[in-house]
């Protein structure tokens, strides 16, 4: 549950997945890499034989974290567990030297939070299954109109902290 205290019970998870939206396909370093294996089934780690959109991939790619966030449970999380996302998310262990080239040679940076001044991002899940239900409803070709307007609504209503795409379909009619 979300405001579990349990140690053995509780969300201490996250999944990263990054989705482009101008075509809606997952984005992520293993399709990159699929494109440059070696004969014996190696990764290729050249970054010259890479495109602009693969490095793009292995740069910005999905994520699997089980440190436990401190977001808005912070205060549950037991002190041993305390800057485990952090340790896992931000400060991981050293990245293959083609992400690093990748990172470098693309000049690749995450886009910042739509609470930043010019940001463009925002969580589309914040309420799992309710907001991706409400994301499913969006034709595909109106997604990128719809995540436009979703971001500009969060910064018209600055006092409204994002509580997922599910809540913004429901206010934003009010």
């Amino acid at each position: 549950m979300k405001d579990s205290t349990a140690k053995t019970n509780n969300d201490g998870r996250m999944i990263e997945f990054i989705v482009n939206m101008d075509n809606g396909n997952f984005v992520s370093e293993w399709n990159a890499y699929n494109n440059h294996l070696n004969s014996d089934g190696t990764i290729n780690s050249d970054p010259d034989v890479y495109s602009k959109q693969e490095l793009q991939m292995i740069a910005n790619t999905e994520s699997f974290n089980y440190g436990i966030p401190s977001g808005g449970q912070g205060n549950h999380v037991p002190e041993k567990y305390k800057g485990t996302h952090n340790n896992l998310d931000r400060v991981h262990p050293a990245d293959p030297q083609l992400r690093q080239q990748a990172t470098q040679k693309g000049n690749f940076v995450s886009e910042k939070d739509y609470t930043e001044n010019g940001g463009k991002y925002a969580d589309i899940v914040k309420q799992g299954n309710k907001d991706i239900q409400a994301w499913s409803k969006v034709p595909d070709n109106q997604k990128q109109q719809a995540y436009q307007e979703y971001v500009n609504w969060l910064k018209k209503h600055g006092n409204v902290s994002n509580q997922g795409f599910d809540y913004y379909m429901h206010a934003s009619k009010n």
